[in-house]
């Protein structure tokens, strides 16, 4: 025979009997009343026994006002006044509120913008629902041998009330919606398992876009998981009760599954039910104590809470038919109000859950990560445990914005050398919602690089040198423009090697340290060593003071040594404290004799940075 597991319903009941409110009424030695005179001697007599005058009808004789019980007494027996009538208090008519978790909500809100979960097909799998004021509109439909109005403990008759009940007195979230009550329940309030893969097959069938499980097991099967994988390629979203074991245990099924939204239960104040399971898996939380019913019983449980989150779901699929259930998930958190440790805990999941949008949390981390004379670039980034999500960012720069980008880094241009600057970044939900605080640094752009400075300044005569690279002095002429070339072009730089060549000029570097005659050692330790040996594949007899020349940045060096180490290496030696920039030494072929009285093969050309 076929075993059958049965399921818990979450619910507790309390009766609960009715509140009278009760207006007190004026105390009682002071009344309002009419009073009808007959006379002026009447009139005076009510002038001089009064503690207020409100109106006086002088057409009709009539004063209407406040007295004491002894005197109105006296009017009364007097001849000069005609009737005392007393004016009762009319009691007010009490303001019609809505119910304490629909005001947790902000309910109104939604239904001031006309979201109410209109032509949403809902479903929700549960005991039936009863026929009710309010209910009418509920289609029911029983997959289990009774009938689907039949509802002993009306659990899901509850669930349907909150999801969409249209009675005045105790309407639902989203009274609007296309609710489908799938009645898989006994009157135990026990199901089967293969009932339950009824309820999501019939749900699937009849496209179901949102689906309310307020029940729950607490072992895994993989029936149900199947079911619930194959709801989910559906494109229902799925919400279900976490279960009331109390706190330390583990969150029910199919709640657990991935593809199902689980939802725990607040009470009023939003903590945390203690009935309410608790784990990883837990996405939101929501009203699931002592919620009012028709019946005048007060029904507890994260089966009550769940409906909540359908409902809001509901309103939201209203809005966006066709997004997918991930972005629905996601989108969510937009409305979600962070409880307990910041971001998703096991507790609260990412919080209450409402029709109140809320601010995202400011970016956790901003550094600039490069610094130039007019670039800053800096890179920023959300706390990994953020609720809200967030789809970009507003960059200001001095309080202005100069930028709204989805990327988490950004380049800020056109700034001054050595200019301070305050940078705030300003997070964006995907809701349009921006944070309540910026994350703000100060930062620096660099001093002009000498290079650049020298350039600017020596523009004209730069370009003439640029233009007349056949015909200009290899000794102080190349030693400026590859002392310069870290800011010139790379077209200027490849004309310059070229124009070197033909000049039978070798141009080294770090990236080239070596030619067939010449090869530098240490050249890439220059800002730490300073120096570098500069080893010949001849030997040398002299090389003169007058044939080599060391520039920085375009300027002239004082205080290098060019000094001999022996027949073939020779030493190029910075000054102490050299200053940094990019340098070139430019060393003449003729200046230069070899052992059998020749000259360098090459002129030598190197640049490198300290």
């Amino acid at each position: 025979m076929t075993s059958f597991y049965k399921w818990s319903v979450m619910c507790f009941v309390t009766v609960c009997s009715f509140l009278f409110i009760v207006i007190p009424q004026a105390e009682a030695h002071e009344r309002e009343a009419l009073v009808i005179y007959e006379d002026a001697t009447g009139l005076d007599n009510i002038q001089r026994n009064h503690i207020d005058i409100e109106n006086h009808y002088e057409n009709l004789k009539t004063v209407e006002g406040t007295f004491t019980t002894a005197q109105l007494r006296m009017l009364k027996q007097d001849a000069h006044i005609e009737l005392v009538e007393m004016r009762e208090i009319e009691l007010e008519t009490l303001s019609t509120t809505l119910p304490w978790n629909l005001e947790l909500l902000n309910t109104s809100y939604a239904w001031a913008h006309d979201l109410t979960g209109e032509d949403v097909k809902v479903g929700m799998i549960d005991t039936g629902v009863v026929e009710q004021q309010g209910l009418e509109n509920v289609h029911r439909v029983s997959l289990v041998d009774d009938d689907e109005d039949r509802d002993l403990k009306r659990h899901g008759t509850m669930v349907a009330n909150i999801l969409a009940s249209t009675n005045e007195t105790l309407p639902g979230i989203a009274p609007n919606m296309e609710l489908y009550s799938i009645k898989i329940f006994d009157d135990d309030n026990k199901a089967s398992v293969s009932d339950f893969l009824a309820g999501i097959d019939w749900a699937i069938d009849e496209d179901i876009e949102v689906l309310n499980m307020s029940l729950g097991t607490k072992k895994d099967y993989q029936l149900l998981h199947n079911a619930v994988k194959a709801a989910e390629d559906a494109g229902i979203v799925m919400v279900a009760a976490a279960g009331n074991d109390y706190a330390k245990k583990p969150i029910n099924y199919p709640a657990s599954y991935d593809e199902v939204i689980a939802v725990g239960a607040v009470d009023a104040a939003k903590n945390h039910s203690r009935f309410s399971n608790t784990g990883s898996e837990l996405e939101f939380v929501a009203p699931g104590e002592k919620l009012t019913s028709l019946t005048n019983k007060l029904y507890t449980g994260t089966s009550f809470a769940a409906p909540h989150v359908t409902a809001i779901i509901a309103t939201l699929k209203q809005q966006h038919p066709d997004w997918s259930t991930e972005k629905i998930r996601a989108y969510l958190r937009n409305y979600t109000e962070d409880l307990g440790s910041d971001g998703r805990d096991p507790i609260y999941g990412y919080g209450f859950l409402s029709y109140t949008l809320q601010a995202p949390q400011q970016v956790s981390s901003l550094k600039v990560t490069y610094t130039d004379e007019n670039e800053l670039r800096i890179r920023y980034s959300m706390p990994k445990n953020a609720t809200v999500p967030v789809s970009k960012y507003e960059i200001y720069v001095d309080g202005k914005r100069v930028k709204t980008t989805a990327n988490t880094t950004y380049t800020i241009k056109k700034l001054k050398a050595s200019s301070k600057h305050e940078i705030a970044v300003v997070p964006v939900s995907t809701a349009g919602v921006k944070a309540e605080t910026a994350k703000k640094i100060v930062a620096r752009t660099a001093k002009k690089n000498a290079s650049r400075a020298y350039i600017e300044t020596h523009e004209k005569s730069l370009n003439q040198l640029l233009a007349n690279l056949m015909h200009i002095d290899m000794r102080d002429d190349y030693s400026t423009l590859y002392s310069l070339s870290d800011e010139l072009s790379y077209a200027k730089r490849k004309n310059m090697r070229a124009a070197a060549t033909k000049k039978h000029a070798v141009v080294l570097s770090d990236d080239k340290t070596a030619a067939s005659f010449v090869k530098l050692t240490n050249l890439t330790n220059m800002a730490s060593k300073g120096y570098s040996d500069i080893q010949f594949e001849a030997p040398l007899k002299s090389v003169k003071t007058s044939s080599h020349r060391l520039k920085r940045s375009g300027e002239s060096v004082a205080g290098y040594k060019v000094s001999k180490v022996n027949n073939k290496t020779w030493c190029l030696k910075l000054p102490t404290e050299a200053k940094p920039g990019r340098y070139a030494f430019v060393l003449e072929r003729s200046g230069v004799k070899t052992t059998k009285n020749k000259p360098l093969e090459k002129h030598i050309i190197v640049y490198f940075d300290v």
